[in-house]
């Protein structure tokens, strides 16, 4: 009996020693495809490299940056002049529209000095014009001068006035019109214009 289970157990093992588990034939078989993949991924990965690095952008030199500071000094010098213009116009427009002024200009247009010298239609010399000086009632000065024209010439009118501290009266000190010849005329005093300056 024992030499049965020998026979048998040397006819099992006779088999299995013929086929291998990996056998050698297999293995160079597979030896090829292993380093033909190997050798796929090392190409591909370096074709990869290569696109890559053909692909990224060549440095550029960087964009010089422009000073505008000759720009904004040359705005902020027009907006502060036309800021400033703009304020001195006005002060010049409520001078013109004073009652003083305009007192001035009407007993100018019909004093027979000023109609003999520059003739009729006495106006100012220009739709918007200067008024020089100052108008200041409550410190009591009044001071100004301004062109005119006429059919015959032109000249200028200076008015000045001030105010007494003790009677509070407004006093006319001066009211000339010089023509281009340089004539000094003075002009006669209406009580219409002492009351423009109340």
């Amino acid at each position: 009996m024992v030499r049965s289970l020998l026979i048998s157990s040397q006819k099992l093992v006779k088999p299995i020693s013929r086929h291998t588990v990996f056998p050698a034939n297999n293995l160079k078989r597979q030896n090829p495809i292993i380093n033909s993949t190997r050798l796929k991924i090392f190409y591909s990965t370096t074709a990869i490299n290569t696109t890559t690095k053909k692909s990224q952008p060549l440095p550029r030199p960087l964009p010089e940056i422009k000073n505008n500071t000759t720009q904004y000094v040359i705005f902020g010098i027009i907006g502060v002049s036309f800021w400033v213009g703009a304020i001195i116009a006005s002060f010049n427009y409520q001078r013109l529209n004073s009652s003083t002024v305009q007192g001035s200009l009407f007993n100018l247009k019909y004093h027979p000095k000023a109609l003999e010298l520059l003739g009729k239609n006495i106006n100012f010399t220009s739709g918007l014009p200067w008024i020089k000086g100052s108008i200041n009632h409550l410190k009591g000065k009044v001071d100004f001068q301004y062109t005119v024209k006429g059919d015959k010439g032109k000249g200028s009118v200076h008015f000045r006035s001030i105010r007494d501290l003790h009677d509070r009266e407004w006093k006319i000190t001066e009211f000339t019109l010089t023509t281009e010849d340089g004539i000094i005329v003075p002009l006669n005093l209406d009580e219409s214009l002492l009351n423009s300056l109340k």
